[in-house]
């Protein structure tokens, strides 16, 4: 079937390494790394810079980031979100843990009483 959005689903890059800013730039809508170490505000940055040299604009990007309670740094989960928020992430997505249902659903609410506090 076509897509329903003209030009087709948004396309996202879920990765990073130096030549992932040039490619969401040039043929992505938006950019979901893992939050993991790296430096998340300079791959914002970046993707900004190469879509300004393409004539895009950064507004036309959304910019996803995966996280989870495991990946937080001091402070806990709450903090870094509002970190993230503030680097320019307009989504927030949560990993669940690859496991039998009675072990993910206390994960989930975990979640979903974090998720309530930014409503």
């Amino acid at each position: 079937p076509k897509p329903v959005r003209a030009g087709g689903p948004p396309i996202h890059l879920g990765a990073w390494s130096k030549f992932v800013p040039k490619r969401v730039a040039e043929y992505c809508d938006g950019w979901m790394p893992v939050d993991a170490g790296i430096d998340l505000a300079s791959g914002i940055e970046a993707v900004k810079a190469e879509a300004a040299q393409r004539g895009r604009s950064a507004d036309s990007f959304d910019f996803s980031v995966l996280t989870a309670y495991e990946l937080a740094r001091t402070g806990g989960l709450e903090a870094r979100i509002q970190e993230l928020l503030k680097l320019g992430f307009n989504r927030i997505l949560f990993m669940a843990p690859v496991a039998q249902p009675d072990k993910q659903w206390p994960v989930l609410e975990r979640y979903a009483a974090l998720i309530r506090k930014f409503l």
